[in-house]
Parts: structure tokens; sequence; C-alpha cells
């Protein structure tokens, strides 16, 4: 028998001494140790025996001859191995083993043997489509390529080192998806829950595995065992003392939208005692929903025994904006993890990288674009933190801003949590669509519960906006629009536009500054800022708010979630309902007058082609501006939304159609397509696999947000500074080096679309520099008011 230690699944160079010495991983080790993690990840959603297995099988082919001499090599010439997956194909084995030992036998042993085959088989890269383009089933082909001779040794060799009960452990296993896949059948449409479970089961695997990889590869196993212990979940008792404190102190200020905000912030915690399930939170805009929602999670995280909070926003900058709002309320030492675009790591904590992944902390602050990722983005290191987010809470800030076309896949992933990972969910929003609306429907086996006792009393008692319907049969030109905002200004003092598109709001701010009078500033606020931009303009604009000075804001909808701001009146150029809301969010929102106001006029700015959403949603708004005299009550918001979701081109997108797919259906095992094209031979007459399901194929046509857009850094501020280290430094720079520039450069950073990066590409005003693998943008081509500009000016050059 081989010495159980023979075998190598990796090792290190310790640099701290002049001999460098080599300290090795066996491969035991390792195989014990990701199996005792990935079984304590399983714990949690109770399917521990099988986690535990999957670890076992995992490397299984780390013993064979072949990555053997591939790792000793790597060792004689002292070079660390980072991607053992070169060496051979090792995943395929411990798939293989316990594919053909139980993979032909019937029912609930077929489906354990299928899923522990899939996950340990491509535990290094990602999930392939079930049927390849040949038509032939992929992992079976896979299979195929093992020499039956080194397959035989290498199962010899692991049953020889671990001193495990294989059969004992399959049983268990098998047990244990017995159990998970009843759980499945009770809900509705269950073909498509199949794809998220085996994602569950691949998240726990390939956490486990790197998070082992990366303890031996640093020598602290800390990591480990702060998972095991469950530490993370201690501290939310000193969170919830320190937040109730802070609302104690803001309810100090007896205003009467402050009382209502007391009341409403009260009823959430109350509330928090509640059971598991999937909850709405409808609260007026400007109500406070985002304390009180934190405090109805902190209540029923320590109620329920809940492991973490995960906060999911709409915007980056929301996002830094709520951070800062729960530090000052729990503790400026609060385990708070910001997980977005902007984020910048310099200075961050160790390993921060490892964190951004792996969603461990007690507060994760993050977007809908990394949450929907993790069930059906591209990268593997997104689907890692699927697990964390089981037995947790789970809070959608502006949950009406999700994607229409996302709509199915993110119900789906929402029945999944709350179902069968234990999470409970908070649906937040001033908008709120009816319980009968296909937005809420398969959410939940239960009724969605809403956290609100009497709602309408609410949105009546905290009215301090009006909204009028301005709109024409013929739509307002941009002088009649222009002429419109200037006769609202002589009525106030300080003044919101909101328009649908960027062109809109450069137009109007530049005749607004031809007709106004000096003596009123006038900002504007786009996607053609760069975020530091835009922070340092809604910095100005508070401001002058506060010092009571008369301005106008012309902006596009980047003001309209979540940006504690109060202006005297508003205009919105006619849209979707919920935008409008948002809008007049921003108006009288801590009630400084009686009442304001929010005009609504339907200004013409052309095409909507691409945006069907708001051409659709702005005909159903005028609608309800008709009929309702309130459209800012819920009876008037449901009656949209009914009527917004069950239009044909709306609702025809929620399956997220692709001119290649629908993604819903690839994910969905039930769905025959999935099976079209199969290739039968004498082996398998018919479809052998259980789970038809085409992930790869999937995840390639999925994106959040359309990604037909370029990043380029702008010369704005320290931007400027970053550009001429890009340009002349970039050749001497280490690789950190670069990504702590590229990290600060985010700030800096505006997002183009493709017919407008070819505008400015073809007139030499962005330069690609390969080395940085980033785009940059010429001095001139950058305002100080209007950001990205398009034609340069009288200072342009080249940086």
């Amino acid at each position: 028998m081989a010495d159980k230690n023979e075998f190598i699944a990796r090792f290190v160079i310790d640099e701290h001494d002049n001999n460098k010495t080599i300290i090795i991983q066996p491969l035991r080790n390792h195989l014990v140790e990701v199996a005792t993690l990935a079984g304590s990840f399983g714990r949690r959603v109770s399917v521990e025996k099988f986690m535990y297995l999957a670890g076992l099988l995992h490397d299984m082919g780390k013993f064979s001859e072949e990555f053997s001499i591939y790792i000793k090599g790597k060792l004689q010439e002292r070079e660390i191995e980072r991607d053992s997956e070169k060496g051979s194909d090792h995943g395929v084995y411990g798939a293989k083993f316990i594919f053909e030992k139980y993979g032909k036998n019937e029912g609930y042993e077929k489906i354990t043997a299928e899923l522990l085959a899939t996950i340990c088989c491509y535990h290094h890269g990602k999930i392939p489509d079930c049927l390849n383009v040949n038509g032939k089933v992929s992992i079976l082909e896979r299979m195929k390529k093992v020499n039956a001779e080194e397959f035989e040794r290498v199962v010899k060799q692991f049953t020889d080192t671990i001193d495990e009960d294989i059969e004992r452990l399959f049983k268990e296993a098998t047990q244990e998806i017995i159990k998970k896949i009843q759980d499945i059948a009770t809900l509705q449409k269950d073909g498509f829950i199949y794809n998220l479970l085996i994602k569950l089961l691949y998240s726990m695997l390939i956490d486990a595995d790197r998070l082992d990889s990366m303890c031996f590869e640093i020598n602290d196993c800390a990591w480990k065992q702060y998972v095991q212990n469950g530490e993370c979940k201690k501290a939310l008792k000193n969170y919830q003392q320190n937040l109730e404190i802070y609302v104690k102190q803001l309810s100090n200020n007896k205003t009467k939208v402050n009382n209502i905000r007391t009341v409403i912030s009260d009823e959430c915690l109350y509330k928090g005692k509640g059971f598991t399930g999937v909850y709405s939170l409808t609260v007026p805009t400007g109500g406070g929903k985002t304390l009180a929602s934190i405090r109805f999670a902190l209540e029923h995280a320590l109620r329920n025994d809940k492991e973490r909070i995960i906060y999911v926003m709409p915007y980056t900058s929301i996002i830094e904006q709520n951070a800062e709002v729960f530090r000052k309320a729990l503790g400026n030492e609060c385990d708070l993890l910001e997980h977005h675009s902007n984020v910048i790591d310099e200075d961050k904590q160790d390993n921060y990288s490892e964190l951004i992944i792996r969603w461990e902390n007690d507060l994760v602050v993050t977007t809908v674009v990394q949450f929907l990722n993790s069930f059906y983005g591209r990268s593997s290191q997104d689907m890692r933190r699927i697990h964390a987010m089981a037995n947790s809470i789970i809070v959608f800030d502006e949950v009406q801003t999700i994607p229409i076309y996302c709509m199915n896949l993110f119900r789906r992933a929402i029945c999944f949590l709350s179902e069968i990972l234990n999470t409970t969910v908070v649906l937040c929003t001033a908008t709120q669509p009816g319980n009968d609306s296909p937005y809420l429907q398969e959410m939940s086996k239960n009724d969605i519960v809403e956290i609100m006792g009497d709602v309408q009393e609410k949105f009546t008692s905290l009215k301090r906006v009006d909204v009028v319907n301005k709109c024409r049969v013929k739509p307002y030109t941009l002088e009649e629009t222009v002429d419109f905002i200037l006769e609202k200004k002589q009525t106030v003092n300080n003044l919101l536009v909101v328009v649908n598109k960027v062109n809109s709001a450069k137009k109007i701010f530049a005749e607004i500054k031809l007709k106004i009078a000096q003596s009123t500033k006038v900002f504007y606020l786009s996607s053609s800022l760069s975020p530091e931009h835009k922070k340092d303009i809604l910095e100005k604009v508070k401001e002058g708010l506060g010092k009571k000075e008369a301005l106008i804001c012309i902006s596009t909808t980047v003001i309209e979630a979540g940006i504690d701001i109060s202006f005297e009146a508003g205009i919105r150029n006619i849209t979707k309902l919920d935008s409008i809301a948002q809008t007049a969010g921003r108006i009288n929102r801590n009630g400084e007058k009686e009442l304001g106001y929010c005009y609504v006029i339907n200004y013409e700015e052309g095409s909507y082609s691409k945006l069907q959403e708001i051409s659709i949603g702005g005909i159903k708004s005028i609608d309800i501006l008709e009929r309702f005299e309130d459209t800012l009550m819920p009876e008037a918001m449901q009656e949209y939304f009914k009527n917004y979701y069950s239009d044909g081109e709306i609702y025809q997108k929620f399956d997220y159609p692709t001119k290649a797919a629908n993604i819903y259906k690839l994910l969905d095992m039930s769905s025959a397509s999935n099976r079209e094209g199969y290739r039968a031979d004498e082996e398998n007459p018919s479809f052998p696999m259980c789970f038809p399901i085409q992930f790869a194929s999937a995840s390639k046509e999925f994106e959040v947000i359309d990604s037909s857009t370029k990043s380029i850094i702008v010369p704005y501020k320290d931007g400027q500074n970053l550009i001429t280290q890009i340009t002349e430094g970039n050749l001497y720079m280490s690789l950190e080096e670069k990504k702590k520039l590229l990290s600060k450069a985010k700030r800096y950073t505006v997002n183009l679309y493709t017919y407008a990066f070819e505008m400015l590409n073809e007139v030499g005003a962005i330069l690609f520099y390969e080395s940085m693998g980033v785009y940059v943008l010429s001095n001139g081509y950058y305002d100080d008011e209007l950001g990205v500009i398009y034609e340069a000016s009288a200072d342009n050059y080249i940086c």
C-alpha cells in the first residue's frame, strides 16, 4: 500500500528564509479538508453528507500518474502550480467513479450520482451545456476519454488512501437529495429550479476547494475556522443595540414627517418577529424605508437565527450613500462589505477580493447586477457565493427597477432562496404592484406578507407632493419645454427637471443657461458624468438647497432612486409611473412646505426604439394620470402595473428572449428543446441524463445591463493624474500597481454606447493603452459641466 501522504495536491515556497523552503499539501489532507468544509456549507441547507462526499471525490484525479508527473515536475522547477487542470483533467475521475458506480441505477440514486458527477467534473472552469454542438452529452463524452487502466489505478489509490465508507455516504447523500427534490416538487414550474439546485451544490464545492487552497497558500486556517464556527452572526445583537440608539436620536426631531417615519420604523421592528418567508415593504418615498428595513432585518435575523443580511440596490451611487448610513447606525466597525463596481480595494483588509467573491460578512451591500450574476452570470467565481445566501435575509431596495427581461429569472431565484435555502426576502418599494400582479407570482408557496399595516393610511398621512398632469395631445417642443420650466421656476426658489435621454438633458440645460438670470444656478446630471463628477455635482446642489439659493437641476434618471434630496417643485417628462413617483420623491421630501408639485409633461425626446419600456410605460401612465385623482396612491400604482405587465410587448420579455435563445427555457430541464438534436448511440439509445440543462448557452447570453458599452477613463480632477500615470508609467508598473491604479480609475470612468464611442474614436478623441487594457478620453472632450462631449473645445489635445 502506498504512503497516504505520497500524493501531492499542491505546494508553496516559503520565501521568509534564504532556503526558500517548499511546503507540500498532501492530497489526502486536501480531500478531507475540502470534504469537511463542503459538508459544513451543506449543513446550512441539509445536504451535509452529499457535500462531504463531493469534497472527497472532487480531486480524485490527482492520484493519476499524469498529474503526479506534472506536479512533481513543477516541484523540481520550483514553479508554483496555479491551474492544476492544465496538468490533467483530474475532475473527471471522481465524476466517472460515482457515475459508473450508481448512474445506471434507477430513480433517486441515478439523480444523486448525476449531481455529484456534474459538480466534480467541472469544479475547474464552468458547467457546460448538457448537450454539445455534436448532439452528444458533454459529461459522458468527457468520461469516455479517460484511459480504463489508469482509471482503475486511480480508484485503487483513492480507496486505499481515503478511509471512508463510500457506499454508506452515497446512501446518506441520496436521502438528502430525495428531501430536496420533494421540496422542489411542491413548487410551481419546478423544472427550472433544478438548475439553481445544481448551481448551489457547485457553489459549495468550488468555494470549499478554493478556500482550502487559499488557506494553505497563505498559511492561515483562520478563514476555515471562521466559517465552521459561525462567528459571523455573533455581532448582530450589538449592531441592533447601536441601531436602536441611533433611531431614538433621530426620533427626537418631532416634525410631522419624522413622526410618521418613526411609526413606520417601529412597525418594521415589530414585524421582524415573523417567520422566514417573502415580505413586501411598501413605504411612501421619503418614508425612511432604508433604516426601517434594516431594523426589520436585524430583529428577524436574531429571532430566526439567520447568518447575515444582504442589502441589494439598483445603483452604485445608492450603495455608497446607504453604506455610510449603515455604518453610522450600526457602528463604524461593523462587518460591512460593499460589493459593487466602484469599490476601491486599496487599503482594504487583506484578501479583500476573496471577501467580495464569498459574501461571508455580517452585512453585505451590493447591486442587482451582482445578485443576478451569482445565479445566471458567466463566471464561476460569481457562483461561489450562492450558498452564502442560504439562511440569510436579503433586502431588495427599489425592487421595481429589476429589468423586465430578468423578471422570471429573478422570481425563480427568490422562490429558490425562500423555499429551498431558508432565506427571508424583503421587497422594498414605494411603488409596489398588487399581489395579483405577475411580478409577485411564484416567488413563494405562501402569500407574500406586507410588513406595513394600513399602507393606504401611511401614504395619505405622508403625502407631500401632488402630481399634476400637464401632458397635451401635441407633445412639447424644446422651446415650449424650456418656457414651461422658466414659468414654473418663477413660482419656486429651486426646481428639479428630469427627462429620459442624455441628449435631451443637454439641450434643455444649454437653453436654460442662455435664458435664466445669472443669479440662478443651473446644474446638469446624467450618465455622461463620471461617478466622482456626479457626486461633486450632487454635493453642490445639496449645498445650494441648504442655503436657499435659486437653482435648477436638469437631470436624467440618475437622480431618481435613493438620492436623499429635496426640491420645492419638479417637472418630469412622461415615462413609467414608478419613475414619475421617484421624481416626486425628490420634491418636498421632508415636508418643508404644506405641498409640493411635480408636473408631468410630454416633451418630444425622439424615438424610443431601444427603450420600449419607457414608451409603453408612458402610454400606461397617461391613462392613470387621467383616471386617478392621486397617482401616487397604492391603488393607482397597482392599476398601472396591472396594465403595464399585461401589455404583450412587455410580458413577452419576461423569459429573457435573445436572438439566439430564450434563457429561461435553456435553464428549464422540462423544456423539450433542451433534448433536441440528441444523437443516440448503441450504449444510450434514449436520452440518458436526468438534467437536460443548457448552462453555458444561457450564461453566454445573460447580462443584467446591456454591455454594448465601452468604459473610458476621463480627465476629471484626479482622473487627469491617473491618465498621466497610465500613459507615461504603465510600462514600469507591477501587476499589483496596475490593479490599484485601475481600481482608483473606476471613479473617473464613463460608459459609452457603441455609437457614441465610435463618434469620438473617429475624431481621435480616444486612445487605447493595450498594456493596461483601458481607453482614455482626450482632455478637450470632457466638460466640467456636461461631462463627455462630442465636439472638441478650444483647448483640445490628445493625452
